[in-house]
């Protein structure tokens, strides 16, 4: 955080950088991004832990129904204040 904040920095003085922190944060492709990504992926990872685990470690059959009741991981982001 410390280096990307460093770098963004630069782009007041260096106008190339600027223009390139301002284009990958507008594409949410920054370090910022990435980090969300993270946190959306382990967030997901625990909703499957929290559902899984009841049958792995319970002995709870798991049946056909229970495949439609499996958390689903969403691709798309929440809503950024950049994006309508």
């Amino acid at each position: 955080m410390r280096r990307d904040s460093t770098a963004r920095s630069f782009g007041w003085v260096l106008p190339s950088v600027g223009v390139q922190a301002l284009l990958t944060r507008l594409a949410e492709t920054d370090l910022r991004a990435q980090l969300a990504y993270q946190d959306r992926v382990r967030a997901f990872h625990s909703q499957l832990r929290r559902f899984y685990y009841g049958y792995l470690f319970n002995d709870r059959p798991f049946g056909k129904p229970d495949f439609e009741k499996a958390p689903r991981y969403d691709t798309q982001p929440p809503a950024s204040p950049n994006r309508p």
